[in-house]
């Protein structure tokens, strides 16, 4: 039931348009920013920040979801999925965090 409740939270924030094109994906009203924060430090889903990630746990985590996050694999082509990822590692790389590929 809470993982509804972060999900419908989540449909209902809205960010501006600004930023790169990966910045926009990560930032678009449902998607990353609401339960990551802007600068995924973490909201009401986890601090990315902290966790050892590569960009293919973070494209897989995106695309299938799980542990409370929804999938977005058919609601995101495979080129926002590739921006969310690279904004992701653009967050970490800015927070002193490595984030090798594999």
């Amino acid at each position: 039931m809470a993982g509804a409740l972060v999900i419908a939270a989540c449909a209902h924030f809205s960010a501006p348009a600004a930023g790169t094109p990966a910045e926009q994906v990560y930032n678009r009203e449902g998607r990353c920013i609401v339960c990551h924060g802007k600068n995924g430090g973490g909201a009401d889903g986890p601090n990315l920040l902290e966790r050892d990630l590569t960009r293919a746990s973070i494209e897989h985590q995106i695309r299938v979801g799980g542990e409370g996050m929804p999938k977005f694999e058919g609601k995101l082509t495979n080129e926002q999925i590739g921006l969310a990822t690279d904004w992701v590692a653009e967050l970490r790389r800015r927070a002193g965090k490595e984030t090798p590929d594999r």
